[in-house]
């Protein structure tokens, strides 16, 4: 988490965010601050390198499909764990961080 200061052009602090780098991706700057489009937003992702971005969506990946561990009986385990190992091994693979594995068994819950 990081905190995001949005200013006025006089450099006056408006409101403080803390949120996700992505948050910004995704978000309407007019839900920030309803004048926000009067003002000039300057944000800082940090390290936006293509490892560090394929390393922050994979660990995502990861983390989606964390529950079906817990759950060996389910008809889409092994599919499932073969998926999560390859996002294990594509960091060591030729592939990274460019071509992430797409095998991505369908969600059957």
């Amino acid at each position: 988490m990081s905190t995001y200061t949005i200013r006025n052009s006089n450099g006056d602090v408006l409101r403080e965010i803390e949120a996700e780098e992505s948050f910004f991706v995704s978000t309407s700057l007019t839900d920030i601050h309803p004048d926000a489009h009067d003002y000039v937003i300057k944000i800082f992702l940090g390290d936006t390198s293509p490892e560090r971005l394929a390393k922050r969506w994979r660990s995502k990946q990861l983390e989606s499909t964390d529950w079906y561990e817990a759950v060996p009986n389910h008809s889409e385990y092994a599919a499932f764990m073969t998926y999560r190992q390859k996002l294990r091994d594509w960091p060591s693979t030729s592939e990274w961080p460019d071509k992430p594995p797409h095998v991505y068994p369908e969600r059957k819950i």
